[in-house]
Order: C-alpha cells, then structure tokens, then sequence
C-alpha cells in the first residue's frame, strides 16, 4: 500500500491530487451553501410566503371593490323600492280610515266582531307599528277570505299572531269529536295586525 504524506502532496500521482481537489471543492462548495444559499433560501420563503399574503389581501380587496360596485350600481333600484314601500306606510291621519276598510272588509265577509282593539302605538326606528287585536267569529272561508283582503290591501298590514278555535265546541267535546276546521260551524279566530305608519 502507498503511503501518501499530506505535506508532500504536490509529489502525489495527478489522479490523487485531481481526487484530493475535488473532495475540497465539494467541502467548500457545501460549506458556502450553508452559509450563503440557506439564508438566502429562508429569505426567499419569506418573500414567497408575502407574496401570497399580498395576494390574499388583493383578492379580498378586489372582492370588496366588486361588491361595493355592486351595491352603488343596485342602489336606485333599493331606493325606488324604498320608495314603494314608504308608499304602503299609513299616516296618522289615514289611520281611522284605515281601520274602517278593515271593518268593511269584515262585515262584507259576513264576520261578527267580538273585540276590535288598537293597541298603544310601538316606535320601531324612522317607524311607527299599530298593533290591533282582533276577535271574530264566522265559518272557516269566512276568516280566510277576510285575511286575504287584509293581507292584499294597498297599505303595509302584516298578520301577527293568529289562532283559530271552533267557537261552540267545549274542550271536552273539541277532544272526543273534533269537527274538520273548514266546517260551517262557527269558529272564533284571535289576531293581532301590524300596522306601520310613518
């Protein structure tokens, strides 16, 4: 076996100096990786990483421009329907008149009022609500036609609650031998409308 010296390394055969030069260079080739290239690597990745936030933040930026674009381009169409409903609001002197279509419409569908009651006046933001109690008594197409032409009318009413009861019929006799609610026997319906004005 040849024993090589490593300070006699210029008397060594090409091949082994050629070798010896190559494992330096690589050593060296590495060594500067690690000191040149890995920061200049974590340095990139944090440059990648807010790319992508910015782009994240351009795209929820453009997103808001498109729905704000939106929105300016849809409002004349919100404000005429403000507009219309403003319309449909009463005001406090078309109440009475009101309340009387709201009888009419009663006694024309054949219904006997019980109990025909405004209530206190409830102030809902730029909105006032009317709520009227109501307690009737007529046959099942009766109470149903009649809500249909408040519900219909040119004015905002809004049905609340609503119950619908067989008006003869004790709790005993409702139990055992319920009648089908759209029988001509009497029913007793109890409801509350909504009435906005401005």
């Amino acid at each position: 076996m040849i024993n090589y010296d490593v300070k006699k390394i210029y008397e060594w055969p090409f091949l082994a100096q050629l070798f010896i030069m190559v494992i330096v260079s690589l050593f060296i080739i590495y060594f500067g990786y690690f000191i040149d290239l890995i920061p200049l690597q974590n340095q990139i990745k944090t440059i990648y990483q807010q790319e992508l936030d910015l782009k994240d933040q351009f795209k929820v930026s453009l997103d808001q421009q498109v729905a704000i674009t939106n929105d300016i381009l849809l409002l004349p169409k919100l404000q005429q329907l403000l507009v219309l409903w403003e319309q449909r609001f009463i005001t406090a002197p078309d109440l009475p008149a009101l309340l009387d279509a709201i009888l009419k419409s009663g006694q024309e569908n054949g219904l006997k009022f019980n109990l025909f009651d405004p209530g206190s006046e409830v102030k809902q933001g730029k909105y006032t609500m009317i709520p009227l109690r109501i307690n009737m008594t007529g046959t099942y197409d009766q109470i149903a036609s009649f809500m249909s032409q408040v519900a219909n009318m040119p004015k905002l009413v809004v049905i609340g609650k609503f119950t619908l009861s067989n008006e003869a019929a004790s709790e005993d006799q409702a139990n055992s031998n319920p009648e089908p609610i759209n029988s001509d026997l009497g029913l007793t319906a109890d409801l509350t409308l909504e009435i906005y004005r401005l």
